[in-house]
């Protein structure tokens, strides 16, 4: 009421209301926070550490993988050049030597026909390969 004035109320609990609600739950709430707190640190850094071990392992193996198809690769390349290249080559000198020797002898008419027909079909198939 604005007439008696301005007033302020103030009630104390008795000792015994006190020791009754006394309690420490901003301490145990505390330290609640603190062990979650605490705790998921824990579970986060385990996460983290299960997680790059697995990453590395990952890698490694691709990073293995990747090695032994280069390996492969490579053996490949020079298996082919060995029997397929080589031989190739050989082939052609062979086919260049047999048109030039035949350009250097002397074979009637008939049979220079044939040889210069067969040796085109080698020639076509040598460069087909």
């Amino acid at each position: 009421n604005a007439e008696f004035g301005k007033y302020t109320l103030r009630i104390y609990p008795t000792k015994e209301t006190e020791d009754i609600f006394i309690t420490s739950d901003p301490w145990l709430y505390a330290c609640i926070v603190v062990a979650v707190v605490g705790i998921t640190s824990l579970l986060f850094a385990a996460f983290s550490y299960f997680v790059e071990r697995r990453q590395r392992r990952l890698t490694h193996r691709v990073r293995s993988n990747a090695e032994k198809a280069a390996a492969a690769e490579r053996e490949l390349n020079e298996y082919l050049a060995h029997e397929v290249r080589n031989p190739l080559s050989s082939a052609i000198m062979a086919q260049s030597f047999a048109r030039n020797t035949l350009a250097q002898s002397s074979v009637d008419g008939e049979t220079y026909t044939s040889i210069e027909a067969d040796l085109k079909i080698v020639d076509s198939s040598l460069r087909f390969i």
